[in-house]
């Protein structure tokens, strides 16, 4: 018999199902409290006696809700999906080269689901507080004596690459691998850098000459499988981001990463550079919500934080990140020292923009921002 493994994570409740061999067959996304992580689960034996929609046929015959649909994710693989009655994603399985490997894993859930139990796996939970990695520096407590008065925000959330952190060196080196593995043209850290902004996918389109352009999946899947080894390598926080962003949680106020970077890669960055307990919510690409600027995650992250447009900012670097808070009602603020500059921001109609990452603190204790006045 398998089992459900429930687990905390930095930013809610997440579980596994494991199979009784250990094989994770399917996974989670981020439930903001343990409770409705284990409604999840209640969902899952519910709903996966349905069928399977092979969505990787031409002409497929859509089943009603609830189903598992099967399909081809963008590096050519096999992937299913299980939608419960409401339409509502619940778990997604892992990839599989071949079709029967993906209906086995289907099969799997059907025959393990009903019966495994919830398990707390005790290991993972984040326990330390936000600042146990070292003392509060003098940085952090002449920011903290500059913050006066009150404010209306609660959240404050933010885009990563540009913004929380230089990870263009990364981004560069890993492109560069997969193009010249498939001895396509590679490009300078600079020409990268007017690339981004868009998701990885999108950046393998615009990095691979038109003529090659078949080339795009075996790029996109190279790339994320070097980047999410050496994202790392060269990765780190603006000057005074680390010290901003405590101060900000000494005054109570929620902090949030909203980005278009692949999901496992945001996490593995944020837990390695920033302290424990840092932020509240942290939203990646996924299969669940469309990319920026779609205004989906910016919503999500709201609910999750219990916070409404007009009690929240959005701190990002380009005009993607603009239009994706003007999307959601949200005030934008434009970080100059990002990939894209202080009049690109200007360009792009962003209300506010700053020149260094503890200028944020003057901005959200602002009557302007706070309170969405003009």
């Amino acid at each position: 018999m398998g089992k459900f493994e429930v687990k905390q994570v930095k930013t809610g409740y997440k579980f596994n199902l494991k199979a009784g061999n250990g094989e994770i067959i399917a996974v989670s996304e981020v439930y903001s409290t343990e409770a409705a992580c284990l409604n999840g689960i209640e969902s899952v034996r519910k709903n996966c006696v349905g069928p399977v929609e092979d969505q990787t046929v031409e002409g497929f015959e859509v089943q009603k809700h609830p189903k598992f649909e099967m399909y081809l994710d963008k590096a050519g693989e096999y992937r299913f999906r299980l939608r419960a009655k409401n339409g509502e994603i619940i778990v997604t399985g892992e990839s599989y080269k071949a079709k029967a490997g993906c209906l086995n894993g289907i099969d799997s859930i059907k025959r393990n689901a009903p019966e495994s139990p919830p398990e707390e796996e005790q290991t993972v939970r984040c326990v330390r507080p936000l600042l146990t990695h070292g003392r509060k520096t003098d940085k952090i407590k002449q920011i903290d004596n500059s913050v006066k008065g009150e404010t209306m925000v609660k959240a404050v959330l933010f885009d990563l690459d540009g913004t929380l952190c230089d990870t263009l060196g990364d981004l560069a080196a890993s492109l560069n691998y997969a193009l010249r593995t498939f001895d396509d043209p590679t490009f300078s850290d600079a020409e990268v850098q007017r690339m981004v902004g868009n998701g990885i996918h999108k950046l393998c389109e615009r990095a691979v000459p038109d003529d090659r352009q078949l080339h795009v999946p075996s790029v996109y899947a190279l790339l994320l499988a070097h980047y999410q080894k050496h994202c790392l390598d060269r990765t780190k926080p603006y000057p005074g981001m680390v010290e901003t962003l405590a101060a900000l949680r000494l005054h109570g106020i929620k902090l949030g990463v909203l980005t278009n970077k692949a999901h496992p890669s945001a996490i593995k960055i944020l837990e390695a550079l920033f302290p424990a307990g840092t932020f509240d919510y942290l939203l990646g690409q996924t299969e669940r919500y469309p990319l920026k600027p779609d205004p989906a995650m910016l919503f999500a992250a709201l609910d999750a934080l219990h916070a409404a447009p007009s009690e929240a900012v959005y701190v990002g670097d380009s005009d993607v990140d603009v239009r994706f808070a003007e999307a959601a009602g949200l005030n934008c603020i434009g970080c100059a020292w990002g990939f894209r500059g202080r009049q690109h921001l200007i360009d792009a109609g962003a209300m506010y923009v700053i020149d260094r990452p503890e200028q944020l603190l003057d901005m959200v204790y602002s009557k302007e921002v706070s309170d969405g006045t003009e």
